[in-house]
């Protein structure tokens, strides 16, 4: 899904513990558990990003992730967790998180009713289905009356086929380009922003 960029994560273990595996049991695929993120994932989720941000640049973040604020990280996990409307979704193998999807949204009258999508997985474990599992979980979720959502937006790469392949196959169109999205290696990298009705 992702082209790999190994050098930028020195420092950071490639198998990031989760504190909070109990919680919240959406779903699975294979051994690997798809939940929520719960704040006791902040420091796991923080290296996650490191990891997958160094990977790819598919991603608008690098190999330093979001950061290390850890007190941060616990804070808007746990906004998102008591927020009907916004989701942080974990595909968990073992003690490691290899997949992250969010759904966040807003808390203005007007566009709540929209959630803009966000998808990542560590590169050793693309091919194996996950991707499709958290976006098939987070649909679920974002179907029900509870979620309020009757819109989903993502941006991707466009010339991240296998990515948008995927969407598509959830039903997301393509509904507009975006460019110069992306700046790498002295090139400009065009965007396409896809969405999904949720009737």
């Amino acid at each position: 899904m992702v082209d790999t960029n190994p050098g930028n994560d020195a420092g950071v273990s490639k198998h990031v513990p989760v504190m909070c595996k109990e919680e919240y049991p959406l779903g699975k695929q294979g051994d690997i558990i798809i939940r929520r993120a719960v704040k006791e994932d902040a420091r796991a989720l923080l290296d996650y990003l490191k990891i997958v941000g160094g990977e790819t640049e598919n991603l608008a973040m690098d190999g330093r992730g979001i950061g290390d604020d850890v007190e941060a990280e616990q804070t808007f996990l746990e906004a998102k967790h008591e927020t009907m409307n916004s989701i942080q979704l974990l595909a968990i193998d073992g003690e490691r998180i290899v997949g992250c999807l969010s759904v966040d949204t807003s808390s203005r009258k007007k566009i709540r009713h929209r959630g803009e999508v966000g998808l990542s997985v560590i590169k050793d474990y693309w091919g194996r289905g996950i991707g499709t599992s958290l976006l098939g979980t987070m649909l679920v979720w974002a179907r029900t009356p509870a979620a309020g959502l009757r819109k989903l937006d993502l941006t991707v790469r466009a010339d991240n086929k296998r990515a948008i392949s995927l969407y598509r196959h959830f039903g997301f169109a393509e509904e507009g380009h975006v460019s110069r999205l992306f700046y790498v290696d002295g090139q400009f990298i065009d965007g396409i922003v896809m969405g999904l009705l949720i009737d």
